[in-house]
């Protein structure tokens, strides 16, 4: 799952494609799940890491627009 592919979908934005669309992560096997800001998504590009990590499935959670409050 790439949240960067939201505006191509039916949902539209990053937040509502990582809760709708969410049952493809529902596979067996090891998962990196990228969450955080949209410069978590920036920095770590599914198809750039899955390569890396062959033992897992990379996924980008990283929601757009987001902001922190802490």
């Amino acid at each position: 799952m790439d949240v960067w592919a939201a505006g191509d979908t039916l949902y539209a934005t990053s937040t509502k494609y990582a809760v709708l669309g969410r049952d493809v992560l529902n596979v067996p096997g090891p998962k990196v799940l990228i969450t955080g800001a949209s410069n978590a998504g920036v920095g770590f590009r599914p198809q750039l890491l899955q390569p890396l990590i062959p033992c897992a499935r990379v996924s980008d959670l990283a929601v757009g627009s987001s902001i922190s409050l802490s």
